[in-house]
């Protein structure tokens, strides 16, 4: 083939080439809807947390009865005048008329936690004597005694402490404590006054019998007095 034949052969084809590229720029090209972005929905609003509980009611402090109102939540303090029979601590065997015995079981992994713990408050019916008059104590108590171990050690009591609460396997990590209160110990008592105007059991000498006891959110609770 010729050069001149081959030239005009590149000449073509260079032109069919400038020559689509520019149909290609000119053409229109189809028409399509803009994307839309969907509607963004409201989010719902956060529940609010719930109120805060109002704090548990305090007792109010009296030294004497002839300031207190039935039906008040008080604080009372004095001496126990006596008490009708009295209780043995389960943990060191003394006589006394209100205990609290503790047991709180360790477990050593790497860092000792508590895993699992037993409690007994208990209270004999007793009288408080104040400087104006005396006030019985009965019914389910909460003793808020601090408490310390026990020596010397009881194991026997220590064991049927724990067996009765099906704890026996945690006898040999298991640590006791316990705190007694005694006819003629000055103690706090808190509670709501009621006045009993009747007949008492056991306390019938009493003109008119006033009586601490504990209600839905003022529980009876006592605990030793300062000096």
């Amino acid at each position: 083939m010729s050069g001149w034949l081959l030239t005009m052969v590149a000449i073509t084809v260079v032109q069919m080439i400038v020559k689509h590229a520019f149909q290609d720029r000119e053409s229109p090209r189809p028409w399509s809807p803009p994307m839309q972005t969907p509607p963004q929905l409201p989010l719902p609003p956060l529940p609010l947390p719930p109120p805060p509980r109002p704090p548990p009611p305090s007792p109010i402090a009296h030294d004497v009865l002839a300031t207190v109102q039935e039906g008040d939540f008080v604080k009372l303090t004095g001496q126990i005048q006596h008490a009708e029979g009295s209780l043995t601590a389960p943990l060191s065997g003394r006589a006394c008329v209100a205990y609290i015995a503790i047991a709180q079981a360790w477990r050593a992994r790497r860092v000792p936690h508590p895993t699992a713990n037993a409690r007994e408050m208990k209270i004999a019916p007793l009288v408080l004597s104040l400087e104006d008059g005396e006030v019985i104590i009965d019914g389910e108590c909460v003793v808020a005694l601090r408490t310390a171990a026990v020596s010397p050690r009881a194991p026997e009591r220590e064991a049927a402490f724990l067996a009765t609460r099906k704890l026996s396997n945690y006898l040999p990590a298991t640590k006791f404590a316990e705190a007694v209160v005694h006819a003629g110990d000055r103690i706090w008592v808190s509670g709501v006054l009621l006045r009993d105007r009747g007949g008492e059991r056991g306390y019938r000498d009493l003109p008119e019998r006033m009586r601490l006891v504990g209600m839905p959110g003022r529980p009876l609770t006592i605990g030793r007095a300062r000096r």
